[in-house]
């Protein structure tokens, strides 16, 4: 059996945000609806997940907090965690050039690991290899004076 749901994501800006503009820098404002449907037509679960927080972000907030001499707050638990299918659907929703760029939480490179840096090494050597097999033999005389 397969896991298969249908979903509808919305992104949801602050009220206000002009969405040809700030909508879309201030991501840290972006709201993900997600509407999971029933196969009978109704909406099983509806969850509002935040963009997540950047991690220079948390730790200005928590060097803040520890200057003033208050509890050291912790990440919101209702940010998109990345890898998830949360995370993946949110992203094709989001503004062109405004999704995350770091390749390291993208599952397909994620799931490359040490192979794509094995095999591109490999590849290198093996041309180099090649090319020296059929390079054509110098001439190994020596001229006597």
């Amino acid at each position: 059996t397969t896991d298969a749901r249908c979903v509808l994501v919305t992104r949801v800006q602050r009220p206000g945000a002009d969405p040809e503009t700030f909508g879309k820098v201030f991501r840290s404002d972006w709201r993900f609806d997600f509407y999971e449907l029933d196969p009978a037509g109704g909406i099983i679960r509806h969850p509002r997940l935040a963009f997540p927080e950047s991690a220079r972000s948390l730790a200005r907030r928590q060097d803040k907090a520890r200057r003033e001499g208050r509890p050291i707050p912790e990440r919101n638990p209702d940010e998109l965690q990345p890898g998830t299918w949360q995370f993946q659907a949110a992203m094709l929703v989001m503004p062109t050039g405004s999704a995350p760029n770091d390749l390291r939480q993208r599952p397909a490179f994620a799931a490359v690991g040490w192979t794509l840096p094995a095999a591109s090494i490999s590849l290198v050597v093996a041309m180099l290899s090649f090319a020296l097999a059929v390079a054509p033999s110098r001439d190994q005389r020596t001229t006597s004076t």
